[in-house]
């Protein structure tokens, strides 16, 4: 499993984690949350994966940039690398919620809806 897809699993718990507390918290003390062991380690992942060489690069515009992404319980996250060396090296990443007309899509057809998201995404 290469940095793109740890990246792009962590920040995906982290966030559906987060979106999953916000839910079930009282609205009027939303300072008030409470971190779990699951997203205390999906959130130290993140960081790790984030400070860990090379984390992101600067896109160089004359080269193709490849694109990987998945949709995983209504929320698609992407990350965008180009060749660098013999590798792929990051240069973005994205991850959002999908808009409820995709989250009611098929399943067949959310991980297309969700490719849109992080082509869209300026960055």
């Amino acid at each position: 499993m290469g940095l793109p897809q740890i990246i792009a699993i962590s920040a995906h718990l982290w966030q559906r984690k987060q979106t999953d507390k916000l839910k079930e918290e009282d609205k009027s003390a939303p300072d008030l949350l409470q971190w779990t062991p699951l997203g205390e380690e999906a959130f130290t992942a993140l960081k790790q994966a984030l400070a860990s060489t090379p984390a992101l690069g600067r896109p160089d515009y004359k080269k193709p940039i490849i694109l990987y992404h998945r949709e995983l319980q209504g929320v698609a996250s992407g990350v965008r690398t180009q060749p660098f060396s013999d590798k792929q090296r990051p240069v973005g990443y994205y991850s959002a919620l999908l808009d409820p007309v995709a989250q009611g899509m098929p399943t067949c057809l959310r991980p297309v809806a969700s490719a849109a998201y992080p082509c869209g995404a300026s960055g």
